[in-house]
Parts: structure tokens; C-alpha cells; sequence
């Protein structure tokens, strides 16, 4: 029977250790897998081939994930995906109610903010900022025009957040791959489900575009 690999549902990786999941992909497209060995011929004296040795045997399975994975990426990196809270720097271009008030798009940290003025095309109107103040999740500019637009830069607060450490030392580990494929029978045409079970790592070139 001869097969081809005609969809990849999943791809898993586990430690070889203690079966921690490192990463799980279930958006896979264009998969492939590629099979190589290493040979040595034992010849007699008259060096006729006498045995092929097999000294290594390998494999590699490559795919693509359609969405952004951390999981695939620290994986790669040798790092870890950290969940928690994170402070980051929000900018947010709002305009002025009443009283030169504005909702913030994020829960904002801390009571003070800048603002810079902008024009009708977006563009800054000056380099210099003014102080707002923010309190109950709005930002308030002392003497601000209402229906002016703003450039309000504030600390937010991310709760749900992850962030990928690595260090330069960090290596990607040994890892046990599960991939759940779909393999189509070439001459009768019928889908088989299986799975391919490998030990290796993963290449740690890794393409981040976003």
C-alpha cells in the first residue's frame, strides 16, 4: 500500500522526562515528512559487497502553523511561556468630551498620564505634552477642547498576558512528537486516521513575523 500524507489535525510535544505538554499545534498546513539513513558497505576482500550497514536512521517532519503559537516559539528558543500581570505602555488616541474628558481603552495604573495634542490628520501637533489626570477608567485634560483629538500615553495593567523568557545558554529540549494525521491511500482513495510518533527537537529557526 502506498500512502500520502494528506492533512496533519495536531501536532503535540511532550518532555521526555515527566510528559509535560511543551506545546500543542491544531492549525497545521503544508506538512511534510522526510526520511533518511546512514550507509556502510562491508565488502570482502576482492571488495565485493558483502552486508549495508544502517548506522543511523532519521526523520523530519516540518508543517506551518496558521496562528501565532508561544508555546512553539519558546519551545524553539529553549524558554518558557510566563502567564500573569503585566505593566505595559498604552497610547491611546481618544477625543475630548465635555469638561476635556475621554474613556481609556485599558485599566489604566497609577492617576497620571501625557497627552499630546493632535491635528485632523492624526499627526502631532507639538512635541511637548501635557499632564492628565485619569481616574475611573477616563482620562481628564485640564482645559482641553471638547471634540479635540489626543495622544493619551498611560501604564496599563494586562492580566491575562503571557511573556517568553530565554536565555543566551537556553536549549531547545528532547522532546516526544505526536502528530495526528489523515493518510490517503493512493490506489483505493480512502482516508486512514494514524499517528506518527517520533523522538527529536525542533529547529530553532523560528520565523516571528506578525
Amino acid at each position: 500500500m502506498q500512502f500520502a500524507l494528506d492533512r496533519v489535525l495536531s501536532v503535540a510535544g511532550t518532555d521526555v522526562i515527566d510528559g509535560k505538554v511543551l506545546f500543542l499545534a491544531d492549525q497545521i498546513v503544508d506538512p511534510s515528512l522526510s526520511f533518511t539513513s546512514e550507509t556502510e558497505d562491508i565488502v570482502d576482500a576482492m571488495n565485493n559487497v558483502v552486508m549495508v550497514m544502517e548506522n543511523g536512521r532519521g526523520a523530519t517532519f516540518g508543517a506551518s502553523n496558521a496562528f501565532f503559537n508561544t508555546q512553539i516559539l519558546a519551545a524553539q528558543v529553549g524558554g518558557t511561556v510566563e502567564t500573569g500581570a503585566t505593566e505595559i505602555t498604552k497610547y491611546d488616541i481618544v477625543t475630548l468630551g465635555e469638561g476635556g474628558k475621554a474613556k481609556l481603552t485599558a485599566t489604566a495604573k497609577g492617576t497620571e498620564a501625557k497627552v499630546y495634542t493632535l491635528s485632523s490628520d492624526g499627526s502631532l501637533t507639538t512635541a511637548e505634552a501635557v499632564d492628565g489626570t485619569i481616574a475611573a477608567g477616563e482620562v481628564t485634560v485640564e482645559g482641553g477642547e471638547a471634540g479635540a483629538k489626543v495622544l493619551v500615553v498611560y501604564t496599563a495593567e494586562v492580566t491575562a498576558s503571557e511573556k517568553i523568557s530565554a536565555f543566551a545558554d537556553a536549549k531547545n529540549k528532547l522532546m516526544n512528537v505526536t502528530a495526528e494525521v489523515l493518510l490517503r491511500d493512493l490506489c483505493k482513495e480512502e482516508l486512514y486516521y494514524a499517528y506518527l510518533v517520533m523522538r527529536g527537537k525542533l529547529s530553532g529557526e523560528a520565523e516571528w513575523g506578525m
